[in-house]
């Protein structure tokens, strides 16, 4: 696949999700990877937006609601798609993989909430910066010395 088809993919991915709105009252199942580090990372979220008390409300509610455990968030992602779940929690670049594989009849999209708190969390999992040459010394680019 090339680069300006999977670009087409991603631009496709967010238009849809950017004109999809869920509510609360529409969610019966949620999808979860527990042992994912994206999973433990939105839990360390609600910690510090929620607190402790609230936060460890939560896993008793989701598994008191129909929630559907994964080893990993790819097969997640897949069984969203297949409708065994109305939501995945996972990172949003799973999605990606799985429409440039199978094709925008993939059914499952990414949904980032707008409202904020840490269903909303965005992990930069990764940077970069760029570098400069100066003579023989090499910096990051706009930074001084």
């Amino acid at each position: 696949m090339t680069s300006e088809e999977v670009e087409k993919l991603v631009q496709s991915a967010v238009e849809s999700a950017s004109s999809s709105r869920v509510t609360q009252s529409e969610v019966e199942e949620v999808g979860r990877a527990p042992t994912n580090a994206s999973f433990q990372t939105m839990v360390t979220s609600m910690r510090v937006i929620w607190g402790e008390e609230r936060t460890a409300e939560w896993p008793r509610g989701a598994q008191a609601n129909n929630t559907t455990i994964y080893p990993k968030n790819t097969p997640q992602v897949a069984a969203a798609a297949a409708g065994e779940f109305d939501i995945g929690l996972v990172n949003h670049y799973y999605l990606f993989r799985l429409l440039a594989e199978e094709g925008e009849d993939f059914a499952a999209r990414n949904y980032h909430p707008r409202a904020g708190g840490p269903e909303a969390t965005i992990m930069a999992t990764g940077a970069g910066i760029r570098l400069e040459k100066k003579g023989n010394h090499i910096r990051p680019g706009g930074l001084k010395p």
